[in-house]
């Protein structure tokens, strides 16, 4: 399961990208969204590369995106849980997207890839969303 932040607005951008953005739900800058690892995402996630950060996310972390926004747990009794089937892949959910505040002390830059800036691929997502919750 990915997690992705859309880190750029919405000025001068493609009608094509704009659409990919809001099938995927992310229709404002610092808001995230929980997706499961198909190819047909993550065509999605190569299309719309220039404005979005995402990486694969544990357990922990998305059980604290589920409670910080009351999304409904359905039959589980907690968001752990919840959180646990989602990331095993159990069952298939489409969660609302979670609006976060912007990063403490900001993003390394918007413009530029990560390391060294916010955009694409990360494996550390979670200190991101740390930094976010």
């Amino acid at each position: 399961m990915y997690a992705v932040i859309r880190v750029r607005g919405g000025i001068g951008v493609r009608r094509e990208i704009r659409d990919t953005l809001s099938m995927l739900g992310l229709k404002r800058v610092n808001w995230c969204v929980l997706i499961p690892e198909e190819a047909s995402y993550k065509g999605m996630i190569a299309k719309v590369k220039d404005y979005v950060t995402w990486g694969p996310v544990d357990v922990e972390t998305v059980s604290k995106l589920i409670d910080r926004d009351g999304q409904d747990l359905g039959d589980y009794e907690s968001p752990k849980e919840l959180a646990a089937a989602l990331v095993a892949g159990d069952i298939r959910v489409k969660l609302k997207p979670v609006r976060l505040s912007p990063p403490r002390g900001g993003y390394e830059g918007i413009k530029r890839p990560y390391p060294r800036g916010a955009l694409g691929l990360r494996k550390d997502i979670g200190k991101l969303l740390e930094r976010m919750l």
